[in-house]
C-alpha cells in the first residue's frame, strides 16, 4: 500500500463514494478537478511537470461517483529539503472541504484535538472548510464553519494558540469561570493543555498554534527569565490586536509566496521569531513586567566570544539567548555590551553578516545555478522588496546587478 503521507487508517473509510472508487491523483503544478461532471476526466493522467527544487507533491483524495466529485476533499502539498541525500519535510499544506458534520469533526479531532460536539439545526446546507500550513514548530490554519455548534475541548490543545474571529456571528470561548464574547476582526491566546468550551452559530476564524518550547526559548532572549507565563488572555490593547493581525497576514503571505521556504532553514526560522515576538508583545505575559538583566563594565572578552559565534554560525538558525550563551553573558548584558561598544544590537549584527555573505554568493554565482530570491532566502531574507531595498542602501546598486556581473 502506498501512503503518500496521508492516514493508512482512515483514509480508505472516508473517502470511499457511493460507487466504492476512491481517486488519488499526484501533480505537481495547480490543481483540478480529476473527474469532469460527465466522467469524461475520471482515470485520465495529469501530466508530471518538470519538478523544481525543492521537492513538491501535491495529492488530490476524494470520492467518485462516476458523475462527480462528492462533497468530501482532501488536498496535500508536501514541501522538503534534502539533507545528507535524505528528503526532509519542511512545509505541509492540507485543504479539507466537508458537507458532513461528523467527517469535519472527525478531522479537527485529529488535526487539532479531541473533542465532544453539540450541533444544532439542519446539517443540509452544512459547509466546512479549513486550509492548514505546517512548519516546524508552527501552523497557520483558516477554518470554515457554517453550523451552530458547542465544542467542549476537554483536554485543551497541545501547543499555544491564537485564534481570531475573521467573520460570522459571535462566538463565546469559556475556560473555568472566565469567558469572553468574540466578534469579527477579534482574537484571543489559548495556552496549552487547558480545557476550554467554545460556542458560535456560524464562524470563520485563523487558528495559528505555536509550539510552547520554542516560545520561551525567544522569551528567554528578551528577559532573564527562565519561564514565560501566558494565560487565557485577548490582547493588551485594540492596537496590539491589529498589529497581531498584521503580522499573521504577512507570515501568510510569505508562506503562501515563497516556495524556496522549503529549502532555507534561515528563513523559516526568521518568521518563527517574528511571530513569537509579537505573542510577546501583543498579549498579557510574565516578560512584559520583567525587568532588564543588570550591566556593568566593560566586556571585550565576550563581545569577541559573541562576534566569533555569529561569524562561525551566521549560516544556521542561531537565536541571541545562543549568542548570550556563547558570550557567557544574560541575552539582555549581551545587548547592552553591543550597544555600549558598537553601536548595533547582536541581531542586527547578525542579520550585517548574513547581507555579506548573499552579497558573496551574488558576486560568485553561476549562470543558470541560482536567483537572487533563493539566495536571499538561503541568508534567512524572506521579504525579497526589502532585502533588494536594503542591499542598495549598502552596496549602491541592486543585487540583481551584482548577479548580472557575475554572470558577465
Amino acid at each position: 500500500m502506498i501512503n503518500f503521507g496521508l492516514d493508512p487508517r482512515n483514509s480508505h473509510e472516508l473517502y470511499q463514494g457511493a460507487c466504492g472508487h476512491v481517486c488519488v491523483v499526484i501533480f505537481t503544478r495547480e490543481f483540478s478537478n480529476p473527474c469532469a461532471g460527465d466522467g469524461s476526466r475520471a482515470g485520465r493522467a495529469i501530466p508530471r511537470q518538470r519538478r523544481l527544487a525543492p521537492f513538491l507533491e501535491e495529492i488530490w483524495v476524494g470520492p467518485c461517483d462516476g458523475y462527480g466529485v462528492d462533497p468530501t476533499r482532501r488536498r496535500v502539498q508536501v514541501r522538503h529539503r534534502r539533507k545528507g541525500g535524505e528528503q526532509i519535510q519542511t512545509v505541509y499544506h492540507e485543504e479539507f472541504d466537508s458537507r458532513d458534520p461528523d467527517e469535519a469533526h472527525a478531522w479537527l479531532r485529529k488535526t487539532y484535538a479531541d473533542h465532544h460536539l453539540r450541533i444544532s439545526g439542519s446539517s443540509e446546507n452544512f459547509l466546512f472548510s479549513c486550509d492548514i500550513t505546517r512548519l516546524e514548530g508552527m501552523s497557520l490554519g483558516r477554518i470554515v464553519h457554517s453550523m451552530a455548534s458547542d465544542i467542549d475541548v476537554f483536554g485543551g490543545l497541545p501547543d499555544l494558540s491564537i485564534i481570531e474571529h475573521r467573520g460570522g456571528g459571535a462566538v463565546r470561548v469559556t475556560i473555568g469561570p472566565e469567558s469572553v464574547d468574540l466578534r469579527a476582526g477579534e482574537c484571543f491566546l489559548l495556552p496549552p493543555d487547558r480545557p476550554y468550551q467554545a460556542a458560535w452559530d456560524s464562524v470563520r476564524a485563523d487558528v495559528t498554534t505555536l509550539s510552547f518550547e520554542d516560545l520561551q526559548r525567544d522569551a528567554s532572549g528578551l528577559v532573564d527569565h527562565e519561564t514565560v507565563n501566558v494565560d487565557f488572555t485577548r490582547p493588551v490593547t485594540a492596537a496590539a490586536g491589529r498589529h497581531w493581525s498584521q503580522t499573521i497576514r504577512y507570515v501568510q503571505s510569505v508562506v503562501s509566496n515563497s516556495p524556496l521556504l522549503a529549502a532555507a532553514p534561515l528563513a523559516r526560522r526568521e518568521l518563527d521569531w517574528l511571530v513569537n515576538s509579537a505573542v510577546l508583545a501583543c498579549f498579557p505575559n510574565s516578560t512584559l513586567d520583567a525587568e532588564s538583566a543588570s550591566y556593568a563594565g566593560d566586556t571585550p572578552q565576550p563581545l569577541r566570544r559573541a562576534l566569533a559565534f555569529i561569524d562561525e554560525h551566521a549560516g544556521d538558525p542561531i537565536t541571541l539567548n545562543e549568542i548570550a550563551v556563547a558570550a557567557r553573558l544574560s541575552p539582555r548584558g549581551l545587548q547592552a555590551a553591543f550597544r555600549r561598544h558598537l553601536d548595533t544590537t547582536p541581531l542586527a549584527r547578525l542579520r550585517s553578516i548574513r547581507m555579506e555573505r548573499a552579497h558573496l554568493d551574488l558576486q560568485h554565482a553561476q549562470p543558470g545555478d541560482s536567483s537572487v530570491a533563493a539566495l536571499a532566502a538561503r541568508w534567512g531574507f524572506t521579504h525579497l522588496g526589502r532585502f533588494a531595498m536594503e542591499y542598495r542602501r549598502r552596496y549602491g546598486h541592486s543585487p540583481s546587478q551584482t548577479l548580472r556581473t557575475s554572470f558577465g
